[in-house]
């Protein structure tokens, strides 16, 4: 197990570039279609949200719920179907989103906002399918989720949080995960506070850390300055030139 385009264990020789939902200045948030873009703009990966339906569908989708006539639908109680049409239009599927990114040689950062066990199973085995055990990694701020997917063994999993007072290896340790993803969006300077034995600590236990959405590339260089194993972007194209591991990871 061990996915291609992050690396754990140690300081990466450089970080690889990960496309924040799909690459969300070069199109359509979270859609299939971005994702070419994403590619061609020199992305490694895609970090991309799902969420469950009503029916059972992971559906490419950042919230929870959805808007409509002023009033929040809770994205659980609708079909796949009925988020269509409080949206618009129709959302990509995980299959979708795999099958894509297979083609374009692109690693899956998948993003689960919300999903119960048997969706997370389903999931898994379609990655297994597809023979993409190496190119996908499951993430999720809900740690039921992460340990759930570790537990199996297959995927290697990361966990999302806000809060600089957690014990990120603690938290690793205790489900399972693989990697870390601190969302320090509004505290970069906490970049500070990682540098060194935060880090170092993680890559002894076999972590590896995911950074945060930047489009900022003076932000990017003390990223890589620090150890982060990917750089985390709405824009892939604003990544300083050399700064990156070659296409294909390390």
């Amino acid at each position: 197990m061990g996915v291609s385009f992050l690396t754990r264990g140690r300081r990466p020789d450089a970080p690889t570039v990960m496309a924040h939902r799909g690459g969300a200045a070069l199109g359509p948030e979270n859609s299939v279609g971005t994702l070419r873009a994403a590619a061609e703009a020199g992305a490694h990966s895609v970090e991309v949200d799902l969420v469950q339906t009503a029916d059972d569908q992971l559906v490419l989708l950042h919230d929870h719920v959805v808007v409509a006539d002023d009033q929040q639908h809770w994205v659980r109680d609708l079909t796949a179907d009925d988020v269509a049409a409080h949206l618009g239009h129709q959302p990509g599927t995980h299959l979708e989103l795999l099958d894509a990114c297979a083609a374009l040689g692109l690693g899956v950062y998948a993003e689960v906002k919300a999903a119960g066990p048997d969706c997370l199973d389903r999931l898994v085995a379609d990655v297994v399918e597809r023979d993409m055990v190496g190119s996908v990694c499951v993430a999720s701020f809900q740690s039921d989720v992460v340990a759930h997917v570790a537990r199996q063994g297959v995927l290697d999993t990361s966990w999302l949080f806000w809060d600089p007072a957690y014990d990120p290896l603690a938290v690793a340790l205790d489900t399972g995960c693989t990697f870390v993803h601190p969302c320090f969006d509004l505290s970069p300077e906490l970049l500070d506070v990682m540098d060194g034995r935060w880090m170092e600590r993680l890559w002894a236990a076999g972590r590896g850390v995911v950074s945060w959405n930047t489009v900022d590339p003076a932000l990017m260089l003390r990223m890589a300055e620090v150890g982060l194993t990917a750089i985390c972007t709405d824009d892939p194209r604003v990544v300083p030139a050399g700064l990156a591991a070659p296409h294909g990871g390390d």
